[in-house]
């Protein structure tokens, strides 16, 4: 009797190792060689483990090595697909050119086939939580000229103004000032139910002052940083809000996809598909992942939403950090050393 019963536990890493890989699969990229791979593994742990303990200890380094790969292998994919974010020549001479020199123009985007675990699949759709319902939306500018102007515009276009509560302009020393630039029934004034406020800076003091200061600033319940030169996809707020909320607390760091805009159009350049997360390797090269699950290792720093609260608990970015780089960093380990995460909104 002993002895079947051990035979029969031994068989426990030949179920476990693929039923959990395949729980923690997105629906939208399962992929049946995986799970090969993983019932394969579980076979040799079955045959191999002397114990039942060594087998469970066995099959959980399997597990962890495999999801390891996986984000890898994706990562690799996302510099080969979509994560070079190829853009036409146009945008490439408007990154060249003074006013616009933190990159070029990009779309918003939020997934449109949300990605869904097995048990998720069979969980109602989240509800946007009462307390998360004003957006204050950051937007750290230098030298982005019209621009600025375009970003402004496409937010109170493509946003809900029940929850589009502000939107903050911190110009960064730019010359000529962005006051110039906007019309004068915009700035510092109501447009509708939002509030667009300009902090200027004489002298630039960088990208993660500038954001420092609006974020500082900011008064609704959920802190949004974007580029000065974007364009959000219908419905993105919503996204985010819900995306905030999910966890049941307000530790949720939320960002979008990010794909192409042309500068000329200020229209969705198309692609294969856009990027959301970063990750590190130990060379300290950073590669994009074009399809990554629902949290994030290490987020891109300029496309970003928390609440307030948190933004506050953290302490916001670091003052001492100068000039640009680096606070994408630092914010991602903040939230995931002190009980939070970064996840990818979904649509």
């Amino acid at each position: 009797g002993a002895a079947a019963s051990f035979n029969i536990l031994r068989l426990v890493p030949l179920f476990l190792i693929p039923g959990v890989i395949y729980i923690t699969q997105p629906a939208n990229a399962f992929e049946i060689p995986i799970l090969v791979v993983a019932f394969v593994f579980g076979a040799l742990v079955s045959a191999f483990a002397r114990g039942l303990w060594s087998g469970l200890f066995v099959s959980l380094l399997v597990i962890w090595s495999i999801v390891s790969t996986e984000f890898v292998v994706l990562g690799e994919l996302g510099n080969t697909a979509s994560g070079k974010h190829e853009v036409p020549a146009a945008a490439q001479d408007a990154v060249n050119t003074p006013n616009s020199l933190r990159g070029g123009p990009s779309k918003v985007a939020v997934s449109e086939q949300p990605q869904k675990s097995l048990f998720s699949q069979w969980l109602p759709a989240a509800k946007i939580p009462s307390n998360l319902q004003s957006l204050s939306v950051v937007l750290p500018c230098a030298f982005e000229g019209e621009f600025a102007v375009k970003t402004v515009e496409a937010l109170l276009a493509r946003t809900s103004a029940s929850h589009l509560h502000e939107i903050i302009v911190v110009d960064d020393g730019s010359k000529p000032p962005l006051s110039k630039e906007f019309p004068e029934n915009m700035m510092n004034k109501k447009v509708g139910r939002t509030q667009i406020k300009l902090l200027r800076h004489e002298k630039t003091i960088g990208l993660i002052g500038s954001k420092k200061a609006g974020g500082d600033a900011a008064t609704g319940d959920v802190i949004v940083f974007f580029d000065c030169h974007i364009s959000p996809r219908l419905g993105w707020e919503e996204a985010f809000i819900r995306q905030i909320g999910r966890a049941g607390d307000h530790r949720t760091i939320v960002v979008p996809y990010i794909t192409s805009l042309d500068p000329d159009t200020w229209e969705e350049v198309p692609s294969n598909g856009g990027s959301a997360a970063m990750y590190t390797l130990w060379s300290a090269d950073f590669n994009w992942m074009s399809n990554p699950k629902r949290d994030v290792p290490l987020m891109s720093g300029g496309l970003l939403a928390l609440t307030r609260q948190w933004w506050e608990e953290m302490g916001g970015y670091d003052g001492e950090m100068i000039a640009w780089g680096g606070e994408n960093i630092d914010m991602s380990l903040r939230s995931w050393l002190c009980g939070g995460r970064v996840e990818v909104a979904t649509g």
